[in-house]
């Protein structure tokens, strides 16, 4: 393994090397090293980070997908899904509401009242899914997935003045499947369960553009049937009234994109998603032997909104480390930090919370680089 200097190495010494069979594990210095992925001296070489603790979780519940907000005055809201005790095992892992929690630093949280929920008084009558939160005017705007008992998936908006107390639009979705780009509801129906989905949006604004774009976890008509994962794009003006443009891009080796979020820093655009090893294409995989590809979001790098976007520098988040999902959001003292799910087990049971805050920078190669020594407070370990 070589290095160019001291410097690289201690950019990358939270990235270790596993050698097949060895009792011992040496630093290696980036992500993108281990040879690239290639096997060295006929040793297979994994990238990996130690697994971060859970800093939050609420008091009872399953905690799962999260987003996030900052307020102007420095206050963050973490959003996130949320299954309160007591739903029948059924329904688990569908019946989910919208969990929130505040926090002036990113360390220390402090649980508040469910923000969302399903329920008869709306069309989401059976569960919501990720989403996202953002400012529209004099007030917050929040866009979430929504199911309903007869069947009936879209995206659901909801309204608030404080972001602790939403009313959400009841009568019906904002945004539907369609099929123009898209595969249809008709098509998902008879894919494989693992390709389908039309859900996930993340909000962002342009520069210099008035509009609201959603970026979207749903996947194109044509191609190969585990290639078609895209990061599908909406745009609107009100929030209410959706227009589905052509994908922002599609990988073109992902089934689908999760939890995606797409923000511009330093004049290049990064878009981040999430997708488990089985959800990628086997010639991808095949291509990274270091599996740094089993990480906690992938990031793409772009010079343009429109793109076009590229793996590149550090494009691997948390590998390896028992993590999913990323979101990057300021930081309380200037740059920024990013929150992962921690996902570990006890007494047979999954249980997931977030991680600690850790800073991030932005290499000129590409891609996000993670501070894993330095995450923002301190916080009990798990």
């Amino acid at each position: 393994m070589r290095t160019s200097s001291s410097s690289s190495i201690a950019r990358r010494e939270a990235c270790r090397l596993f050698v097949a069979g060895a009792a011992a594990f040496a630093p290696i210095t980036r992500f993108a090293s281990a040879v690239d992925g290639k096997p060295t001296n006929g040793a297979l070489v994994l990238c990996e980070v130690p697994p971060p603790p859970i800093n939050y979780q609420p008091r009872e519940g399953i905690f799962w997908d999260h987003w996030l907000h900052r307020e102007p005055n420095g206050k963050y809201h973490l959003f996130y899904l949320y299954e309160p005790p007591g739903v029948p095992a059924a329904d688990s892992r569908k019946a989910w509401r919208v969990g929130h929690a505040t926090s002036r630093d990113l360390v220390k949280w402090e649980e508040r009242k469910v923000a969302l929920a399903p329920g008869k008084r709306w069309w989401v009558d059976r569960g919501i899914a990720t989403g996202s939160v953002i400012e529209f005017g004099s007030r917050y705007a929040m866009l979430v997935t929504g199911y309903s008992h007869a069947g009936r998936v879209g995206l659901a908006l909801a309204w608030s003045n404080d972001l602790e107390n939403w009313t959400p639009v009841a009568d019906k979705p904002v945004l539907e499947p369609s099929g123009e780009w898209y595969e249809t509801p008709e098509q998902m129906h008879t894919n494989p369960p693992e390709c389908a989905g039309f859900c996930d949006p993340y909000l962002v604004r342009k520069p210099g553009d008035t509009a609201v774009y959603a970026v979207l976890n749903t996947r194109v008509r044509d191609g190969a049937m585990y290639g078609r994962g895209s990061f599908a794009l909406a745009r609107s003006s009100d929030m209410v009234r959706w227009e589905m443009l052509p994908p922002l891009f599609v990988p073109g080796f992902i089934t689908r994109c999760e939890t995606p979020q797409v923000f511009t820093r330093g004049g290049r655009w990064y878009a981040l998603a999430s997708m488990w090893p089985k959800l990628m294409t086997e010639d991808f995989k095949q291509r990274h032997a270091d599996k740094r590809y089993n990480a906690a979001a992938l990031v793409w790098t772009a010079d343009k909104f429109e793109g076009p976007y590229r793996l590149a520098g550090d494009w691997a988040l948390f590998p390896n480390a028992r993590c999913y999902i990323c979101k990057v959001i300021e930081a309380p003292n200037g740059g920024d930090a990013i929150l992962t799910i921690r996902i570990t087990h006890k007494d047979g049971k999954m249980i997931a919370g977030l991680s600690p805050a850790y800073p991030v920078s932005y290499p000129p190669e590409g891609g996000i680089r993670i501070h894993y020594e330095k995450p923002l407070g301190s916080c009990p370990r798990s």
